[in-house]
């Protein structure tokens, strides 16, 4: 009997993490159709940008074995994504967008601690960058909280704006300039 391997993902106590499809475009649609969610990364995106998105997901997975996957709630419930990308600089970066009725529960820190801990133990990365919208003062107190240091801004073209830049290395290992 054949086995199919998943390939591994993140785990968290309250979080299941998946794998985007392009069945799943609702759930998609709802994140990332969401004006409010967007407005910090470059959105309001039309649904053809939201599905282009679920498709890079699809495709940094099979090439990088990492995505912003998709998150739910033990029960099924959708809440949004959370996960890495691997940017323009070669550098494996950890995102997170939650869905509107999903803020202010925690979610966002579960599944960033869990996809910290899969980056350096599963992937073994030595270090993670992370960025956000110089107005989202919410991401620069959770990404503080995640134990990443500030170290810059860096232009991000989608909002044709400077971003904070954070670095977070894995303990005990120094980082290279």
């Amino acid at each position: 009997e054949l086995e199919l391997e998943l390939p591994a993902r993140p785990e968290a106590e309250r979080l299941v993490f998946g794998s985007w499809k392009l069945a799943g475009f609702e759930d998609a649609w709802e994140l990332w159709g969401d004006r409010e969610v967007t407005r910090l990364i470059g959105g309001p995106w039309e649904r053809d940008e939201v599905r282009a998105r679920v498709a890079t997901e699809m495709l940094s997975e099979r090439e990088h074995g990492v995505q912003y996957w998709p998150i739910s709630t033990r029960r099924g419930a959708f809440v949004g994504a959370c996960g890495l990308t691997v940017n323009d600089h070669g550098e494996h970066e950890l995102g997170f967008h939650l869905c509107h009725r999903a803020w202010g529960q925690g979610f966002a820190r579960e599944a960033a601690q869990a996809v910290i801990v899969f980056a350096f133990g599963t992937l073994g990365l030595m270090r993670l960058v992370a960025g956000h919208h110089p107005d989202n003062a919410a991401s620069a107190r959770m990404l503080e909280k995640l134990e990443f240091r500030y170290v810059g801004d860096r232009f991000y073209a989608p909002t044709g704006l400077h971003h904070p830049h954070y670095e977070r290395v894995r303990r005990g290992v120094a980082v290279e300039r």
